[in-house]
This record gives C-alpha cells, sequence and structure tokens, in this order.
C-alpha cells in the first residue's frame, strides 16, 4: 500500500444464510499507515457531503459502504503531485464490496445514491473542528456530475469556497 497514491481495492465477504462477514481492516495491507479513529456517517438519498479536507492536521481515509450506494469524488490538492487538481469518482456499495483508500491532501465528498447509506471510515490523524476545510461542491469549475438531480446539502457546505478561492495546497 503507498501512502500516497488513492487505492481501490475488493473486499471479501463471507455469506451465508445467517447474514455476513468481512474483514474491514487489516493492519498488515496497511502497515505504513496507523490509523488512530474510526467514524461513521449514515445519509440519505440525495444527501451531498464535502469536498472536505484538513489542512494542518491532514489525514487519510479509508472509506468502506456497509449500507448502500455512494458516488465517492476526491480532488488532488498536493501541488507536486503528478495529479494536481485532478478529480476521480468511483460507486462504492456493499453489493460491490469494495473500499477507497484516500491519501493525504485530498478533498473528499459523496452523495447517498440509495434510500440510505452507511459509511465506515478509518483516519490517520484525529479531527480537529478549528481545521476543516472545503471546496463548493457545486463549482461549475468542478464540473462534477452528481448522479442525483435533487441534492440535500448542509449550510455549512453551501458556503464552501469555490475552487478558485482555495488558498490552501499541500
Amino acid at each position: 500500500m503507498d501512502k500516497d497514491s488513492y487505492y481501490l481495492s475488493s473486499i471479501n465477504i463471507h455469506s451465508d444464510h445467517r447474514g455476513f462477514f468481512f474483514e474491514s481492516f487489516r493492519k498488515n495491507d496497511f502497515n505504513n499507515i496507523e490509523f488512530v479513529q474510526d467514524n461513521i456517517s449514515h445519509s440519505t438519498k440525495g444527501a451531498l457531503r464535502g469536498l472536505h479536507y484538513q489542512y494542518t492536521f491532514p489525514q487519510s481515509k479509508l472509506i468502506t459502504v456497509v449500507k448502500g450506494k455512494i458516488f465517492d469524488v476526491i480532488l488532488d490538492l498536493r501541488k507536486n503531485s503528478n495529479t494536481f487538481m485532478q478529480l476521480f469518482n468511483f460507486t462504492l456499495t456493499q453489493d460491490i464490496n469494495n473500499r477507497l483508500f484516500i491519501p493525504r491532501g485530498f478533498a473528499h465528498g459523496f452523495q447517498c445514491l440509495s434510500k440510505e447509506c452507511t459509511i465506515i471510515y478509518k483516519t490517520d490523524n484525529y479531527y480537529k473542528p478549528s481545521d476543516q476545510f472545503g471546496v463548493f461542491p457545486l463549482d461549475s469549475k468542478l464540473n462534477i456530475n452528481w448522479p442525483i438531480e435533487k441534492k440535500i446539502i448542509s449550510n455549512n457546505d453551501k458556503i464552501l469556497p469555490k475552487l478558485s478561492e482555495i488558498k490552501n495546497f499541500f
């Protein structure tokens, strides 16, 4: 696992008549990353969260959808990266059984595509409320084709700066 590259991987799910079991995390898959915090996010259809990032205390994230389906977007804000200012999107779902590793220096957001979705994500740095930054997810310069037209966005995300107004790059 390269801690500086995003990474989409499969999850082996073992199912039977009782339900299912899977390993959401194995330390030996992420030897050079020390995760310190687990978070759970639950959303309803159309909810759009992000694009968020932490600047002073940046976080790598390991995203796993345990219920539902999301359209996940990451934006590379690392000045010295070959993919600086490029967007990448992924469909993450309990049915595909995948997870996404996002390195430090990326903004992250998603839209819930199913009736409900629940996401578990690990971070390698603690969340600090004073270190919450973001990019307005509907900025026309981003040209993100969010799948669901009716978007449910928080008041905080509605006032995030446009990409051209961002000053904190990694």
